[in-house]
């Protein structure tokens, strides 16, 4: 898009300015963002603080922009206020896992070199897993990388 202005970029995603208050969540390698803004969708209808989620496109997620400094820069100027920040981040830990998980089926997720991917089986809620991910080099030009979603 020509005339875009960029604001922001992480690990996943580039955040782009729409105007009027809006962003766009542009991933980085094309993907449908259906499945985050329904649970984005959820965790607001709860009562926790996130961006409201205007609508899904092919590009990406259109989003409410929320202006204001990060809490890394704030920490960053003010390093006496870590005590304050962490209790903020226990807090907003605590509340998100208090909300319940939607009903319906879900799937594993996996993220290899910054690209998620969904195993395509689904998850039994209200159970523990055991994961473990193991690697080994063959040689100075191979490497084997194996995950284990559900060991016994």
């Amino acid at each position: 898009m020509t005339g875009e202005r960029v604001i922001g970029s992480g690990r996943d995603a580039e955040m782009v300015d729409l105007g009027g208050g809006r962003i766009l969540r542009r991933p980085r390698v094309a993907r449908s963002l259906e499945g985050e803004a329904v649970v984005m969708r959820l965790a607001r209808a709860a009562g926790y603080p996130v961006p409201e989620v205007i609508e899904v496109r092919p590009d990406g997620m259109v989003m409410e922009r929320v202006d204001g400094p990060t809490m890394l820069a704030d920490l960053g100027a003010h390093p006496w206020r870590v005590g304050r920040h962490a209790r903020t981040l226990a807090d907003l830990h605590h509340r998100l896992h208090a909300i319940p998980a939607p009903d319906g089926p879900g799937q594993w997720e996996i993220s290899v070199n910054s690209n998620d991917f969904v195993t395509g089986t689904e998850v039994a809620w209200d159970r523990w897993y055991t994961q473990a991910f193991r690697a080994w080099r063959e040689s100075a030009a191979r490497t084997h990388h194996e995950f284990y979603w559900d060991l016994p």
